[in-house]
């Protein structure tokens, strides 16, 4: 249905959660990703929503929003509530590794590359 097609577009990150990250957003966000991975199937709204909140906070980071330190720490977190987390998240990368690729503004592909470089520092320790 043309419904659930408007529903996947939905934001799923507010923009209050990202100018108040230290102050609530990291917990919002954070609450948000325990919720959504509790449903673990593939084929699901839930699973498909994770992998949007996961996109848009990237996003956020790649706008200018949010440091990639913030975004990469956050991220680090949420890793434990799905063992898939790195599968979906090299999914969102994927995506955005073409969408900034495209994009005029060099900037925006530095922040995007500062990202992926803190998560995969992140992981290492």
């Amino acid at each position: 249905t043309s419904e659930g097609k408007m529903a996947a577009a939905a934001v799923v990150v507010p923009a209050e959660w990202i100018k108040n990250w230290e102050k609530s957003g990291r917990g919002e966000f954070l609450h948000l990703c325990r919720i959504l991975s509790e449903n673990k199937s593939h084929d699901s709204s839930t699973y498909r929503d994770f992998q949007q909140a996961l996109y848009e906070l990237s996003y956020h980071v790649i706008k200018g929003n949010l440091k990639h330190e913030q975004a990469s720490s956050v991220l680090n977190d949420i890793s434990e509530f799905r063992e898939d987390m790195p599968s979906i998240l090299a999914d969102v990368f994927c995506i955005l590794d073409i969408e900034t690729n495209c994009l005029e503004e060099k900037s925006k592909r530095d922040y995007f590359t500062q990202l992926v470089l803190a998560c995969l520092f992140q992981t290492q320790f």
